[in-house]
C-alpha cells in the first residue's frame, strides 16, 4: 500500500507521547508529506511554518528518528531527505 496515513488512534497516540515541540514539528510536516510520506521542505523552512527555532526543530527531527516515524537521509551537497513513516516501530514508553 503506498498510501501514507494515519488512524485517529495513531495520532492520538503520537500527541499523548511525543514532546510538545516534536509534535508540533510531525504535524507541519505531516501537513507537507505527499501520499508516500516524503517531504520536500528544509529546516529553515520548517521554522517559518512551525514558528519554532532551527535548534528546536533539530531536536524534534531527532525525537521523531527515535521513535522511528521519521527517516533522514542527509545527501552532502543536496538536500536533505525526509520521509515520514506510516506505523509506529517501537512501543513508545
Amino acid at each position: 500500500m503506498n498510501e501514507f496515513t494515519y488512524t485517529k488512534d495513531e495520532l492520538y497516540k503520537l500527541g499523548t507521547t511525543l514532546e510538545p515541540k516534536a509534535c508540533k514539528v510531525f504535524l507541519t510536516m505531516f501537513s507537507m508529506a505527499d501520499n508516500k510520506g516524503y517531504v520536500n521542505t528544509s529546516l529553515s523552512d520548517l521554522s517559518k511554518r512551525s514558528g519554532l527555532s532551527i535548534t528546536t526543530i533539530r531536536k524534534a527531527i531527532e525525537e521523531l528518528k527515535g521513535f522511528e516515524i521519521l527517516e533522514v537521509n542527509h545527501n552532502v551537497g543536496v538536500a536533505t531527505d525526509y520521509r515520514m513513516k506510516t506505523l509506529l516501530r517501537r512501543n513508545p514508553v
